[in-house]
């Protein structure tokens, strides 16, 4: 979307939710970049394949970690190597296949005639085709409908007459007063049992009050059991009118309806890969080295992850000193009896910053826990000599987690041996926010508060 048009739409469009599908507002997808893909399979069902192996292996060792593909995982690796016959702009660099999802890197060398989406779009549509074969068991290639060869039309067969228009109005007015009267007739038959219906209630009641007093609860009870017979009766009538439709199961239970595109199609589900696609855009120096390190560091992550699922999983409304947090990592950390707080003002020489990480290194040997945000300059190297140590840290940070976030990078590895939490006070966001002055008093109030109180939860 362009960005003129993201600005003059932005103020119907509601509040922004946060999303991992969102293009990059103002950015041309035509032309040349490179891109790190993600595609995630409808559901997240495995349907690619399993890692094996063991994440403690080295590499290049036969128990190094990898995905075993499945007929369909090897298909989907073939459309994806095949892009660039389909579209010759696009060069493939990378592609790290998971059970139930992909990472890819391209690179559009040249101006495209479309944007790149449509590209990709018909990559989606090329694996349906697979999927459709291996997992629904259809034919490889079945026709929409079936279709018959016409007969060969002789050079001087006569035209057929054109229907008048005349006799198709003529016949449609006919059919409309044969349904006019049926349906008076229909309406006039409910009325006449209605009518039936209300005298007979008219004479109960009369007779009812002409008995004496005392019968009149032994009287009134059968009259009861009458109309609640004629009720029934009642609504097969008005369901067998034409003019009166019976209220369906939805009505019941409302649902909201399917998000549909301009061509009337579903946007809620997919078939094989799940609506839409994450992308990243290359703007840094070393950006696609650290892209590749990733993407084969994929597998053994994932084995990280299973090995440790406490380790990993994201934690939500956890109450800490007071504030309620989401976090990742070694929760058992707030327990520890010694949390110290890492603070240093901007203000600090190189000296004393030098002089502050010997005192807190010292103590986290001993077994403390350092607490911080790591926010100015002096936090960041005392957290980072911590971290490089192996010594157990607490991380308060700004932007909060999706469902399926995970560490990055050395972040992992710290998280599997128990050597860190991260605190997240507020929730996630997708754009590059600069940390207000706010937001860092807070975060230090925090982290003071968790090292005060003797029991933070």
């Amino acid at each position: 979307m362009k960005r003129e048009t993201y600005e003059a739409q932005k103020a119907f469009a509601g509040e922004k939710k946060a999303s991992m599908l969102r293009r990059c507002v103002g950015h041309d997808y035509t032309g040349r970049q490179i891109y790190m893909i993600t595609m995630v399979t409808e559901g997240r069902k495995p349907l690619f394949g399993k890692v094996v192996g063991r994440s403690d292996a080295p590499s290049g060792s036969p128990d190094e970690p990898h995905i075993a593909l499945s007929a369909l995982g090897q298909r989907v690796v073939d459309e994806w190597w095949s892009t660039s016959l389909h579209h010759p702009e696009v060069e493939v660099i990378a592609l790290q296949m998971m059970p139930d999802h992909l990472h890819g890197i391209l690179f559009v060398r040249e101006k495209m005639e479309k944007p790149l989406g449509m590209a990709l779009r018909g990559f989606k549509q090329s694996c349906n085709r697979h999927y459709r074969e291996l997992i629904l068991g259809l034919p490889p290639t079945q026709p929409p409908c079936p279709v018959t060869p016409a007969a060969p039309v002789p050079p001087a067969a006569p035209v057929p007459p054109i229907p008048s228009v005349a006799l198709s109005t003529q016949q449609t007015k006919q059919q409309q007063t044969a349904q006019q009267q049926t349906t008076q007739q229909q309406t006039a038959q409910q009325q006449t049992a209605q009518q039936q219906t209300a005298q007979q209630q008219t004479t109960q009641q009369q007779t009812a009050q002409q008995q004496p007093t005392q019968q009149q609860p032994t009287q009134q009870q059968p009259t009861q059991q009458q109309t609640t017979q004629q009720q029934p009766a009642q609504q097969q009538t008005t369901q067998q009118s034409p003019t009166q439709q019976s209220p369906t199961p939805q009505q019941g239970a409302p649902q909201p309806p399917p998000r549909r595109d301009r061509r009337g199609e579903d946007r809620t589900h997919g078939l094989l890969f799940a609506r839409g696609y994450n992308d990243r855009l290359l703007l840094r120096s070393g950006q696609l080295e650290r892209w590749m390190r990733y993407l084969a560091d994929n597998p053994r992550r994932l084995l990280m992850k299973r090995e440790h699922p406490d380790l990993f999983r994201v934690q939500r409304n956890l109450q800490v000193a007071g504030q309620t947090f989401s976090a990742i990592g070694n929760t058992f950390l707030l327990y520890r009896p010694v949390r110290l707080q890492v603070q240093c003002s901007r203000r600090l020489t190189a000296e004393e910053i030098q002089a502050r990480k010997e005192t807190f290194l010292t103590a986290a040997r001993l077994g403390a826990v350092l607490v911080s945000p790591s926010i100015s300059p002096g936090e960041k190297a005392i957290m980072r000599a911590a971290f490089e140590e192996g010594l157990p840290l607490i991380y308060l940070q700004e932007n909060g987690f999706t469902d399926l976030a995970k560490p990055g990078g050395a972040r992992m590895e710290a998280c599997a041996r128990g050597q860190l939490l991260i605190l997240a006070p507020w929730e996630h966001h997708n754009e590059r926010i600069t940390i207000s002055r706010n937001q860092c008093l807070s975060l230090n109030e925090m982290a003071q508060r968790i090292c005060e109180q003797h029991d933070p939860t």
